[in-house]
């Protein structure tokens, strides 16, 4: 027997759909009117699917479905809402709800919707128990990691492209390397490859080979990089960097797994597994002509986000934790310790390269370390001590920004990185409060009226804690 948790206003639809999941599947029902009323029992107790109403009078559903999702029992959502939105779809299928169904609904079809995702859960919990997730090097528990590490989950079960995008920092290949050590591929090659760091008139021939005497200095064929990965998974790591003409072949080559080296007349095969990454907005580069479309719909079978730091705070500590058992290990020392004012440091710095910048602080920090192994604010680089006490500092003064209007108050004087990275976030959240407001808080106007995809809007929304309701006018 499941239990499965209703939340709506609407009183009558609740005892209604109560009575038959309990009389038709004999699963057991509770009901919620409120949206915190809803949080509050999730969290208190154990449910396996939820029934979710978009409009509640205290809030909007589908804005705090992770929070749901990110409870103990982790259960299955259902969206329900009274109007169709093809926005609100898109939410609540990149926010990882299992369904959506527009109210009013059947009864027979809510209840096989729910019976599709008790059977999805069911099925889940065995292969959980089957296997556990290999993720090294990756550490935390926050919705938007536990969401990506179900992803990893299912695209370890199966064969498909996988794009993964976030910023610099977020541990891109980390993630990559974590499905293919947890897929059926784990004992075969894992190549990845930098598409920066190609050189432009090599591109070709570096990833897919060439013959003897195809171009000056080819003294000995090479395989290239494509057929190294046979059999395995190849990682593009910055896929955006690309040239237009080798995505183009790239796309066929992802078409029939074979291709042509450079100087050669043969096709070879190279069964590859793909996962491609980008620090960029896929969206973005499709509309700025520097990557195919139609690349982009082949490399998207399953796309993972990978949040940033400043947006996952609460896994801070498990990240620190993590890491310096790691370097203490290497170190060869017993253990390494943090003090509350090195952590509150850490906790007040904003993070700009995420995990990679954390990595390498606590690297630096721990090689300052005396033989007590413990770890002050002092050990930490310079530098950021000199951020975070400017934004301390900068946090006791009403509406004034940190060293900046007053650049040498209190610190050293910022960088033009740092001075430009200040002014264009303030720019970008007062420019998307007026977007908002003059759009009604509508999305589908806020996106015709700026220019934007509906998937960056919503992340520069998030970013900068904008609140916007989910009806489209689209």
């Amino acid at each position: 027997m499941a239990n499965i948790l209703i939340v709506d206003d609407d009183r009558q639809l609740s005892k209604a759909l109560s009575r038959f999941v309990e009389t038709r599947t004999g699963h057991r029902a509770t009901s919620c009117h409120l949206l915190e009323e809803g949080l509050e029992t999730a969290r208190r107790e154990s449910f396996d699917a939820i029934f979710l109403d978009v409009s509640l009078p205290d809030g909007d559903g589908l804005a705090a479905l992770g929070k749901f999702k990110s409870t103990a029992s982790a259960p299955e959502v259902i969206v329900m809402t009274g109007y169709a939105s093809r926005c609100g779809a898109e939410t609540a299928i990149r926010s990882d709800a299992w369904d959506y169904v527009k109210k009013p609904f059947e009864i027979e079809e809510a209840l096989s919707v729910l019976e599709q995702a008790l059977q999805y859960r069911k099925d889940k919990q065995r292969a959980a128990a089957v296997q556990d997730l290999a993720l090294d090097r990756i550490a935390g528990s926050s919705p938007g990691m536990l969401q990506a590490h179900e992803k990893v989950r299912q695209c370890a079960a199966w064969d498909g492209n996988v794009l993964l995008t976030g910023e610099t920092g977020t541990g891109k290949e980390l993630f990559a390397r974590a499905i293919h050590a947890n897929s059926l591929r784990a004992d075969k090659p894992f190549v990845a490859v930098d598409c920066t760091v190609l050189p432009e008139n090599l591109v070709e021939s570096w990833l897919f080979g060439y013959e003897k005497g195809s171009f000056t200095g080819a003294d000995i064929p090479r395989g290239g990089l494509v057929r190294k990965a046979r059999e395995g998974t190849l990682f593009l790591d910055e896929v955006g960097e690309l040239p237009l003409g080798v995505q183009q072949k790239f796309l066929r080559v992802l078409d029939t797994r074979q291709f042509v080296p450079v100087g050669s007349q043969r096709e070879v095969e190279s069964k590859f597994r793909l996962i491609a990454a980008t620090n960029r907005e896929p969206e973005e580069m499709v509309e700025r002509g520097t990557f195919r479309s139609d690349l982009l719909y082949r490399l998207c079978g399953t796309e993972i986000h990978l949040p940033p730091l400043r947006e996952r705070m609460e896994d801070l500590c498990a990240l620190v934790e993590f890491h310096l058992k790691r370097i203490a290990g290497e170190k060869g020392i017993e253990s390494l310790r943090v003090t509350s004012e090195f952590m509150e440091c850490l906790r007040t710095y904003s993070w700009p390269g995420n995990v990679r910048e954390l990595v390498n602080v606590l690297e630096t920090s721990a090689a300052r370390v005396g033989e007590s192994g413990k770890l002050f604010h002092y050990h930490i680089p310079e530098d950021l001590r000199i951020k975070t006490v400017q934004k301390m500092i900068a946090e006791k003064r009403a509406n004034k920004s940190p060293a900046l209007d007053d650049p040498m108050d209190g610190g050293k004087f910022p960088t033009l990185k740092e001075y430009r990275q200040v002014k264009v976030a303030r720019f970008e959240k007062e420019y998307l409060q007026n977007l908002m407001r003059k759009s009604n808080n509508e999305i589908g106007k806020a996106c015709k009226k700026s220019g934007m995809s509906k998937s960056r809007l919503y992340r520069l929304l998030k970013t900068h804690k904008i609140s916007r309701k989910n009806k489209d006018d689209a």
